[in-house]
């Protein structure tokens, strides 16, 4: 989050509690605070500090880290959700992938804490471009030059 949300995020948590609170946005427009407000946040950090795995984060101030304080769990993999959202031959190459990475730096089976990982996200990627290129296969699209495929 950069600095500027962060300060209006923190602005709005920190009159929150007030019924009738007002904050500013970027434009500095008065917003009036909705009844039924409330805030979910995710992140793949816990804001402390630049993390090696997420390169692209930024730390964040500790007045807006104390407002979620309490509040931060760390989800792992699930196999089972995985395998029921993605086709099985997807998921057991993908599922071998993960295993592979993680025995060979040296992790646990479900350590998620590391630079090169096999998420739900890529192989959801990976079952898009399976479909494609069974379609493919099939004849279900036109065959095109150069297009996103396995055998590209």
């Amino acid at each position: 989050l950069d600095a500027n949300t962060a300060g209006i995020l923190n602005d709005a948590l920190a009159k929150s509690a007030k019924e009738a609170a007002i904050i500013f946005n970027g434009k500095n427009e008065a917003v009036k605070k909705h009844p039924m407000f409330g805030c979910v946040a995710t992140g793949n950090i816990v804001g402390k500090g630049l993390s090696s795995n997420y390169v692209g984060n930024n730390i964040q101030d500790a007045s807006l880290l104390d407002r979620f304080s309490g509040c931060i769990y760390k989800i792992g993999f699930n196999e089972k959700l995985e395998r029921q959202l993605v086709y099985p031959a997807v998921a057991d190459i993908s599922l071998k992938i993960r295993k592979a990475i993680l025995r060979y730096e040296g992790k646990d089976a479900n350590d998620d804490d590391t630079e090169d990982i096999m998420t739900l996200r890529t192989m959801l990627n990976m079952q898009r471009t399976y479909e494609l290129e069974m379609k493919r296969e099939l004849g279900m699209v036109k065959n095109m030059p150069n297009g996103k495929t396995l055998k590209d």
